[in-house]
């Protein structure tokens, strides 16, 4: 059974992860309609992986015998005007995503709640990919500088990306 704290806790990340989905589907919709198919396809099926997440939180709470708490989603940030910007916001919303992950299991340490932290455990060691994996773009994204080339180069890759969603499940 998760403490009032821990249940807590747990269902304002479970909301993060639905604000965070909201956000980078809006990307994706921008870049859709700005003719980046692959960007709009890497930020929508990103979208779906942030929203796996929540769910994942979702079935937690429910198999612990907790309460979901489900708190309306904010409105996504203003549209990004270049792609540049919009993956160094992605790199810092996931950079945030972390320090909130780490202090989620800080939580369940101080909770005595071994389950949630072994549970915590597959979001901490995700969070290192994601912070990697947006680090990465960045750096790529920098590259290209003001290269038309070099975008619809970046975008067609972007469109490569498969909307499997490793360890998502509960």
């Amino acid at each position: 059974m998760l403490t009032e704290r821990m249940s807590l806790a747990l269902n304002d990340q479970l909301n993060a992860e639905f604000a965070s989905s909201y956000a980078y589907l809006s990307r994706a919709a921008q870049f859709g309609t700005q003719s980046l198919p692959g960007l709009s396809h890497w930020f929508r099926t990103h979208a779906e992986e942030e929203r796996a997440h929540a769910m994942k939180i979702f079935d937690y709470i429910l198999a612990r015998g907790g309460t979901v708490t489900l708190a309306s989603v904010p409105a996504p940030p203003a549209p990004a005007v270049s792609p540049r910007e919009a993956f160094a916001d992605a790199f810092r919303t996931e950079s945030e995503v972390s320090g909130a992950i780490d202090a989620l299991a800080e939580v369940a340490v101080e909770e005595k709640d071994r389950a949630t932290q072994v549970f915590l455990d597959w979001f901490v060691t995700e969070q290192v990919e994601e912070e990697a994996l947006f680090s990465k773009l960045l750096t790529q994204i920098n590259r290209i500088g003001d290269s038309e080339v070099g975008l619809f180069v970046f975008d067609q890759k972007l469109a490569e990306r498969t909307t499997e969603t490793p360890g998502a499940g509960a």
